[in-house]
């Protein structure tokens, strides 16, 4: 489906332009080339910086089950270690196998378990997570509940999410136009965190120019995980 990126307003007269998200085995094969350089990458705008100073104020247990939802080069989850120390078990979920080499080449936890599977339905027990790291990923999908619906099931009752999502304004425009992906409001965010049973805290990114072009957001449960089919899920 299309994503819109620009609308206009005058009188009468609306006018829209979109463009196409990427089919999903074309977004792997460009994840897959870019795997090596990723870091390089995301290092420019501040990002490994901005993700330890957030993750520095989130609680979880210590030596946790973590699960990074399309981990990418392991950005997020290498954050988490280098301020809370390696997890008990880290479970890398992605669709490109050129990521999932790089971010388990430099992973460090007691046990690490590699996933090649789409973040929406991952092979990984109910309620085993203490953390759950995601980043930049509901906006490469259609709908964000069913992905939050899946975050909640990985949860443990007394877990926590950390997304990062990008922001929904002009700065961020450029990224929509070079990676194809929707913007997401605040309140649409926060519409399907509480359709999966989860409470959503909004936080700023602080290093570089990572609060002008994403937001993050932290999720906890709020009650036990509930069974049968999420809304918009399966």
């Amino acid at each position: 489906d299309p994503a819109p990126v620009l609308e206009l307003r005058w009188g009468s007269w609306r006018v829209v332009v979109e463009r196409s998200v990427w089919p999903s085995d074309a977004l792997t094969t460009v994840y897959d080339r870019l795997a090596r350089r990723w870091r390089g990458l995301r290092g420019r705008f501040g990002f490994d910086e901005a993700y330890a100073d957030l993750l520095a104020g989130v609680v979880a247990p210590r030596s946790p089950v973590v699960v990074d939802l399309g981990c990418g080069d392991g950005g997020l989850s290498r954050a988490w270690g280098r301020v809370h120390g390696p997890p008990a078990a880290l479970h890398l979920v992605d669709r490109s196998s050129g990521m999932l080499t790089v971010a388990s080449d430099a992973a460090r936890a007691n046990a690490v378990w590699v996933h090649p599977a789409d973040v929406r339905s991952v092979p990984v027990a109910a309620g085993v997570a203490d953390v759950v790291l995601m980043g930049h990923v509901l906006e490469h999908l259609p709908d964000p509940a069913p992905m939050l619906c899946e975050v909640r099931r990985l949860l443990a009752d007394d877990g926590v999410a950390v997304l990062i999502v990008t922001r929904d304004g002009w700065w961020a425009r450029w990224l929509q136009l070079r990676w194809r992906i929707r913007r997401l409001s605040d309140p649409e965010i926060r519409r399907a965190a509480e359709a999966a049973g989860l409470h959503a805290a909004r936080r700023a990114l602080s290093c570089g120019l990572t609060d002008r072009l994403s937001v993050a957001w932290v999720l906890t449960p709020r009650g036990s995980a509930v069974g049968g089919p999420c809304p918009g899920g399966g």
